[in-house]
């Protein structure tokens, strides 16, 4: 079985993608309000407990994106991609991805 060092999988892509400074700010204003309003504790210990959430959630999805766009290429390899011929960049590896991402994001956030 060859290797390739320099395959990149469409979750790591993705991974990159959450480093976008104006959708995090963005994000954390409206969680802040969000628990502000549902806690209706003071604004310094929302602002400390909104932190400290997408502290953790971020943590957890920095790694838990890529491994498991990881896990579903491992899978893919001895399924879709001999069945259609395709290599890592496909539709289904890209649906899965993205699907994948957004359920870790739920379960985290949930």
């Amino acid at each position: 079985m060859c290797l390739l060092a320099d395959v990149v999988w469409p979750s790591l892509y993705l991974s990159d993608r959450l480093f976008v400074w104006w959708i995090i700010g963005a994000g954390l204003i409206v969680e802040f309000y969000c628990i502000h309003r549902l806690t209706q504790a003071s604004a310094q210990k929302s602002g400390l407990m909104t932190i400290a959430v997408n502290a953790i959630s971020s943590a957890v999805g920095i790694i838990g994106i890529p491994v498991s766009g990881l896990v579903w290429e491992l899978i893919a390899m001895f399924t879709i991609m001999p069945l259609f011929k395709w290599g890592t960049f496909n539709p289904i590896t890209w649906l899965v991805s993205c699907g994948l991402a957004a359920l870790l994001n739920a379960l985290i956030e949930t």
